[in-house]
């Protein structure tokens, strides 16, 4: 999974993401990407396998796995965009 977050300030808003097709991992992909909208980038770091299972219902039988690509992809997604953050920074001085 790929979580794709648009950022204004400190703000999400946009979410969205890619997957393979799989019901699960559509579903709990759609609740990630309409979750974090409107979250700050802090807020969003709070989203745990608790957050997503409260809101979608635990994952099928053999999809249990869903859960940690999920949290897994929006912490990659958060450290890029801090990554670039500080990058730009570097370059700007």
């Amino acid at each position: 999974m790929t979580v794709i977050l648009t950022v204004e300030g400190d703000i999400i808003v946009e979410g969205r993401f890619q997957t393979y097709q799989c019901p699960a991992a559509n579903v709990a992909g759609n609740f990630l990407a309409m979750w974090v909208e409107g979250k700050t980038l802090e807020q969003a770091a709070a989203f745990t396998p608790e957050t997503l299972t409260m809101g979608v219902g635990p994952m099928p039988l053999g999809r249990e796995h869903v859960v940690g690509l999920v949290c897994g992809s929006l912490k990659s997604a958060l450290a890029n965009l801090a990554k670039l953050e500080a990058d730009t920074e570097e370059a700007t001085r």
